[in-house]
């Protein structure tokens, strides 16, 4: 009876791990991401943004994105530097976590540290993202 149910638990154990749909670091197609600005926050609102289901760092930044085992969540913490046209000049800090909830959603936090010669705002976002 105890070689049973050790057998049972193994097999349960076995089935577990990550959802099928879960493909951080392989999305393909056009994904569009959608950014609330949680209370408190001090920079305003993030327009929609649409992209190809690529994560990487964008061009000119430095820090890392990583990707979990089960490739359904992606940890963030990067930073861009900024220049303008007009004169302003400094660097933008992305730190967050991403869950891929579904096969055409992913959601999650970012938190935005923006320095600058111009002023400084930080703001925490609620992000949602969908295949489009």
């Amino acid at each position: 009876m105890r070689n049973a149910l050790a057998t049972i638990v193994a097999l349960a154990l076995a089935g577990c791990g990550s959802p099928d749909y879960c493909a951080m670091g392989a999305l393909t197609g056009t994904w569009q991401g959608s950014y609330a600005e949680q209370p408190g926050g001090t920079c305003g609102p993030i327009s929609t943004r649409t992209g190809t289901g690529y994560i990487g760092l964008p061009p000119g930044c430095s820090g890392m994105i990583s990707i979990g085992s089960d490739r359904c969540s992606t940890g963030l913490d990067y930073t861009c530097i900024v220049s303008t046209s007009s004169g302003v000049t400094g660097s933008v800090r992305y730190v967050g976590e991403l869950h891929q909830t579904s096969a055409t959603r992913i959601e999650g936090t970012e938190t935005v540290y923006l320095t600058t010669n111009a002023g400084n705002c930080t703001s925490t976002y609620s992000v949602v993202v969908m295949k489009q």
